[in-house]
């Protein structure tokens, strides 16, 4: 028995289920997930100055308190970055690839196809 579905991503992110684990069917259902309320998580750094959690989603950066009883994420900021197919695989990569802190608390992060963000709490610098 098989429970999982099959999802198409093409370069303008727009999915396309194309197997539904459920009911054993092959489908064409067309929609954009990232309009959704879906977010794609990827990764993310331990900030030891404020004690948070940074982490990067498919619809921005956000922020969190690990020791809190109940993880509430605070959004930092939104960006528009481009996004690749995984060779060999349904689906994309995650368009950031490392996030990390400098010693004077700003947040870098590396993309894939975009350059290298920092930010620094209030303003967001690309580097290509």
């Amino acid at each position: 028995m098989n429970f999982g579905e099959i999802y198409r991503i093409d370069k303008n992110r727009t999915v396309t289920k194309i197997f539904d684990g459920v009911t054993n069917q092959e489908l064409i259902n067309k929609k954009n997930i990232f309009d959704s309320g879906r977010d794609f998580v990827g990764p993310g750094a331990y900030n030891k100055i404020d004690q948070r959690i940074y982490f990067a989603t498919s619809s921005g950066f956000y922020k969190a308190d690990p020791k809190a009883d109940k993880i509430k994420a605070e959004f930092l900021f939104s960006t528009n970055f481009t996004w690749s197919r995984e060779p060999m695989a349904v689906g994309v990569t995650m368009a950031i690839l490392k996030l990390d802190f400098t010693i004077d608390n700003r947040l870098l992060f590396l993309t894939e196809n975009d350059g290298f963000g920092i930010y620094d709490g209030e303003k967001l610098m690309m580097l290509k």
